[in-house]
Protein backbone atom coordinates (compact mmCIF):
# COMPACT_ATOMS: atom_id res chain seq x y z
CA UNK A 1 0.00 0.00 0.00
CA UNK A 2 1.31 3.43 -0.93
CA UNK A 3 0.90 6.55 1.10
CA UNK A 4 -0.66 9.52 -0.68
CA UNK A 5 0.03 12.99 0.56
CA UNK A 6 -3.35 14.69 0.36
CA UNK A 7 -1.92 18.05 1.36
CA UNK A 8 0.44 18.39 -1.62
CA UNK A 9 -0.69 20.40 -4.64
CA UNK A 10 -1.51 18.45 -7.82
CA UNK A 11 1.46 17.69 -10.04
CA UNK A 12 -0.16 17.99 -13.47
CA UNK A 13 -0.58 21.31 -15.18
CA UNK A 14 -3.58 21.53 -17.46
CA UNK A 15 -3.79 24.28 -20.04
CA UNK A 16 -6.99 26.26 -20.03
CA UNK A 17 -9.50 25.65 -22.83
CA UNK A 18 -9.05 29.11 -24.31
CA UNK A 19 -5.33 28.50 -24.87
CA UNK A 20 -5.97 25.28 -26.83
CA UNK A 21 -8.93 26.58 -28.85
CA UNK A 22 -8.32 26.57 -32.60
CA UNK A 23 -10.36 27.45 -35.64
CA UNK A 24 -12.54 24.51 -36.62
CA UNK A 25 -15.87 23.50 -38.10
CA UNK A 26 -17.62 26.06 -40.27
CA UNK A 27 -15.16 28.75 -39.22
CA UNK A 28 -12.34 26.63 -40.71
CA UNK A 29 -14.47 26.05 -43.83
CA UNK A 30 -14.94 29.82 -44.19
CA UNK A 31 -11.20 30.35 -43.79
CA UNK A 32 -10.41 27.71 -46.44
CA UNK A 33 -12.92 29.15 -48.94
CA UNK A 34 -11.28 32.54 -48.56
CA UNK A 35 -7.85 31.00 -49.13
CA UNK A 36 -9.13 29.27 -52.27
CA UNK A 37 -10.73 32.48 -53.54
CA UNK A 38 -7.51 34.40 -52.99
CA UNK A 39 -5.30 31.74 -54.57
CA UNK A 40 -7.48 31.17 -57.65
CA UNK A 41 -8.03 34.89 -58.19
CA UNK A 42 -4.30 35.58 -57.91
CA UNK A 43 -3.50 32.78 -60.36
CA UNK A 44 -5.98 34.27 -62.81
CA UNK A 45 -4.44 37.74 -62.46
CA UNK A 46 -0.94 36.32 -62.96
CA UNK A 47 -1.90 34.16 -65.93
CA UNK A 48 -3.85 36.89 -67.73
CA UNK A 49 -0.78 38.86 -68.93
CA UNK A 50 0.85 35.61 -70.02
CA UNK A 51 -2.25 34.72 -72.02
CA UNK A 52 -2.37 38.21 -73.55
CA UNK A 53 1.28 37.86 -74.56
CA UNK A 54 0.90 34.39 -76.09
CA UNK A 55 -2.56 34.72 -77.68
CA UNK A 56 -3.21 37.83 -79.74
CA UNK A 57 -7.03 37.72 -79.89
CA UNK A 58 -7.74 36.58 -76.34
CA UNK A 59 -10.07 39.53 -75.77
CA UNK A 60 -12.09 41.23 -78.48
CA UNK A 61 -12.03 44.75 -77.03
CA UNK A 62 -9.43 46.58 -74.98
CA UNK A 63 -11.69 47.09 -71.96
CA UNK A 64 -12.51 43.37 -71.69
CA UNK A 65 -9.29 42.83 -69.71
CA UNK A 66 -10.18 45.67 -67.36
CA UNK A 67 -13.72 44.31 -67.00
CA UNK A 68 -12.43 40.88 -66.01
CA UNK A 69 -10.00 42.36 -63.50
CA UNK A 70 -12.77 44.50 -62.01
CA UNK A 71 -15.09 41.52 -61.78
CA UNK A 72 -12.66 39.40 -59.75
CA UNK A 73 -11.15 42.21 -57.66
CA UNK A 74 -13.77 42.14 -54.81
CA UNK A 75 -13.15 38.43 -54.21
CA UNK A 76 -9.39 38.87 -54.11
CA UNK A 77 -9.42 42.01 -51.96
CA UNK A 78 -11.92 40.90 -49.34
CA UNK A 79 -10.58 37.35 -49.16
CA UNK A 80 -7.17 38.82 -48.37
CA UNK A 81 -8.62 41.13 -45.71
CA UNK A 82 -10.61 38.32 -44.07
CA UNK A 83 -7.63 35.92 -44.08
CA UNK A 84 -5.54 38.65 -42.50
CA UNK A 85 -7.85 39.00 -39.46
CA UNK A 86 -9.65 35.67 -39.04
CA UNK A 87 -7.00 34.12 -36.76
CA UNK A 88 -6.77 37.15 -34.46
CA UNK A 89 -8.60 36.21 -31.24
CA UNK A 90 -10.08 39.56 -30.25
CA UNK A 91 -13.67 40.50 -29.54
CA UNK A 92 -14.01 43.04 -32.36
CA UNK A 93 -12.97 40.61 -35.16
CA UNK A 94 -16.46 39.13 -35.90
CA UNK A 95 -17.82 42.66 -36.41
CA UNK A 96 -14.85 43.47 -38.64
CA UNK A 97 -15.47 40.35 -40.74
CA UNK A 98 -19.14 41.38 -41.04
CA UNK A 99 -18.02 44.75 -42.40
CA UNK A 100 -15.74 43.02 -44.89
CA UNK A 101 -18.57 40.76 -46.08
CA UNK A 102 -20.82 43.82 -46.48
CA UNK A 103 -18.04 45.65 -48.31
CA UNK A 104 -17.66 42.71 -50.66
CA UNK A 105 -21.38 42.71 -51.47
CA UNK A 106 -21.45 46.48 -52.00
CA UNK A 107 -18.30 46.55 -54.15
CA UNK A 108 -19.50 43.58 -56.21
CA UNK A 109 -22.86 45.26 -56.85
CA UNK A 110 -21.21 48.54 -57.79
CA UNK A 111 -18.80 46.86 -60.21
CA UNK A 112 -21.64 44.87 -61.79
CA UNK A 113 -23.58 48.10 -62.38
CA UNK A 114 -20.53 49.79 -63.92
CA UNK A 115 -19.87 46.79 -66.18
CA UNK A 116 -23.52 46.67 -67.28
CA UNK A 117 -23.25 50.35 -68.20
CA UNK A 118 -20.06 49.70 -70.19
CA UNK A 119 -21.81 46.78 -71.91
CA UNK A 120 -24.77 48.99 -72.84
CA UNK A 121 -22.32 51.42 -74.47
CA UNK A 122 -20.76 48.43 -76.29
CA UNK A 123 -17.36 49.11 -74.76
CA UNK A 124 -17.04 45.53 -73.46
CA UNK A 125 -17.98 42.29 -75.20
CA UNK A 126 -19.53 40.14 -72.47
CA UNK A 127 -22.59 41.09 -70.48
CA UNK A 128 -21.71 40.81 -66.78
CA UNK A 129 -23.51 38.08 -64.90
CA UNK A 130 -25.87 39.36 -62.20
CA UNK A 131 -24.48 38.09 -58.92
CA UNK A 132 -26.53 40.28 -56.60
CA UNK A 133 -28.88 37.53 -55.41
CA UNK A 134 -25.95 35.18 -54.74
CA UNK A 135 -24.11 37.94 -52.89
CA UNK A 136 -27.16 38.65 -50.70
CA UNK A 137 -27.45 34.94 -49.86
CA UNK A 138 -23.70 34.82 -49.10
CA UNK A 139 -24.07 37.85 -46.82
CA UNK A 140 -27.13 36.43 -45.03
CA UNK A 141 -25.58 33.02 -44.40
CA UNK A 142 -22.20 34.12 -43.13
CA UNK A 143 -23.36 37.12 -41.12
CA UNK A 144 -25.98 34.99 -39.37
CA UNK A 145 -23.28 32.38 -38.72
CA UNK A 146 -21.01 34.96 -37.11
CA UNK A 147 -23.97 36.21 -35.02
CA UNK A 148 -25.19 32.82 -33.74
CA UNK A 149 -22.25 30.44 -33.74
CA UNK A 150 -21.08 29.01 -30.44
CA UNK A 151 -17.65 28.36 -31.96
CA UNK A 152 -17.31 32.02 -32.98
CA UNK A 153 -18.40 33.08 -29.47
CA UNK A 154 -15.83 30.75 -27.89
CA UNK A 155 -12.98 31.58 -30.24
CA UNK A 156 -13.39 35.36 -30.28
CA UNK A 157 -15.05 35.54 -26.82
CA UNK A 158 -17.98 37.33 -28.49
CA UNK A 159 -20.27 37.13 -31.50
CA UNK A 160 -21.16 40.11 -33.66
Amino acid sequence: MTDINTYAPPESVVATESENLTIGGWLRFYQITNYLSLILGTILVICMPIGLFLIDDLFEKELDVVALLLEISPSILFSFLIIKVIKIRETHIPAKIKKYIGGYVFMSLLITLVLRYLYSLELITDKPTPTFLGDIIYYAIWVSYFKRSKRVAEYYRQNI
